[in-house]
């Protein structure tokens, strides 16, 4: 057995790396390249950075090599170096797009720590690199967050089109985004958290309507004062004092400052504890941790996709009402395939979009859970269709299967 793995593993390990250089515009079979890029994708950093010095070492005049190793110091924290080596790709190619879109992410306010961030800056090298190469999906993410903090909806659109039309979000993930909105309350703020619970949010919303009413405001990007300054300015949603900022404030940290994040939706929270909100408040299933916060804790009620923020502490768990809408709406087979595009480079995103199914799981089961227990059987076992139903699509690990397995037994009691 252990021959005939390792058989297998010699066949398929140069598929996968000619594969990702393929894919990531590398010469297939430059072994140090290659075994970087393999790293690189499981997001070990740290180990791919020496591969990719020893690429750049072995052929100085590689562009590629170069923008991979200035993007992983970049993802390392060294920011300097990744700007510096970033410039020498641009020597080598003004129109490496890559390089543009490396050295625009370490300028970014909005990504970056560095003491050299400008947001004029990050804009300039995000256009660029939106123009050398129209496929960049990282470059059109980009500009549309930049368009949005400045106020540019010509961009803002143009960069949403370029995303649709090259198709960087997946059907599978683009499924998800259309059940998180069609179900929230009219004009709704919605507090999302990562890129696939967002831009794809904002693609719906502007190339098919779907519930153009609908603020999606992303809670990373909010610690950027400019993005939370024009969100608030478009959603007419007022924001706590000094939050102007010229860079953004990173996540809170324990004793320090909160962040303008932080900041923005305990003051949200207050005013819809107060009634004074204009719009309601909801959260992405998918960025529930912000429930742990002070103002939000013991105020959520899952309804599906998304939580409803209370008036006030003790809120139920579930609205059962909603939550049995939503899953009834999950159609399985429309979340079948990929959940991440060839054309993503971000290993975090790819691996981050799979854990979105895990949200229409925890909907059913919740919904199964919930049945049960105000004495609706016939509502659990509906629930359990549609479990099974995801489980073939979605496979599930053995704590989801685990969890399915109880609530199965419950329901199977007299």
């Amino acid at each position: 057995m252990f021959r005939a793995r390792l058989f297998l593993q010699s066949l398929i390990v140069p598929a996968v790396t000619a594969l990702l250089a393929t894919v990531s515009g590398a010469d297939p079979g430059f072994a140090p390249l290659d075994s970087g890029l393999v790293i690189f994708r499981a997001s070990r950093f740290v180990e791919a950075q020496p591969l990719f010095e020893r690429a750049v070492a072995d052929s100085p005049a590689h562009v590629v090599a170069r923008c991979w190793l200035a993007e992983t110091r970049r993802r390392i924290g060294r920011q300097e170096d990744a700007a510096r080596e970033a410039r020498a790709a641009l020597a080598l190619d003004p129109h490496s797009s890559f390089a543009h879109t490396v050295l625009a992410d370490c300028y970014d306010p909005a990504m970056s720590g560095w003491q050299g961030t400008s947001a004029d800056s990050a804009w300039v090298h995000i256009r660029q690199a939106a123009a050398d190469d129209p496929r960049n999906g990282e470059a059109w993410l980009s500009v549309w967050k930049h368009s949005v903090a400045r106020g540019d909806s010509a961009r803002e659109r143009e960069s949403l089109e370029a995303l649709g039309s090259i198709g960087y979000f997946t059907p599978a993930v683009i499924a998800y985004n259309r059940w998180q909105l069609e179900f929230l309350p009219p004009k709704a703020v919605l507090l999302t958290r990562g890129d696939m619970d967002t831009y794809p949010s904002a693609m719906l919303q502007m190339s098919s309507g779907v519930r153009a009413d609908v603020a999606i405001v992303n809670l990373s990007l909010l610690n950027w004062p400019d993005y939370a300054t024009a969100i608030g300015r478009r959603a007419g949603l007022p924001l706590p004092a000094r939050i102007d900022s010229s860079k953004a404030s990173r996540d809170s940290v324990p004793g320090m400052e909160p962040s303008v994040s932080d900041r923005v939706v305990s003051s949200w929270a207050d005013s819809v504890k107060r009634g004074t909100l204009p719009r309601p408040l909801a959260v992405a299933a998918s960025a529930s941790r912000i429930g742990e916060t002070p103002a939000l804790l013991g105020r959520l009620a899952l309804a599906g996709p998304f939580y409803d923020v209370a008036r006030d502490t003790g809120a139920a768990p579930d609205d059962l009402p909603r939550l049995s809408a939503t899953v009834a709406a999950i159609d399985p087979p429309a979340f079948a395939g990929p959940w991440a595009s060839d054309l993503d480079k971000s290993p975090i995103r790819v691996a981050g979009a799979g854990g979105l199914g895990g949200n229409l799981i925890n909907a059913a089961l919740r919904y199964g859970r919930a049945a049960l227990e105000a004495g609706d059987k016939p509502g659990a076992l509906a629930a359990l269709a549609k479990l099974d139903s995801l489980a073939v699509v979605l496979r599930p690990g053995e704590v989801m299967r685990g969890k399915i397995r109880r609530l199965r037994a419950a329901a199977s009691r007299p």
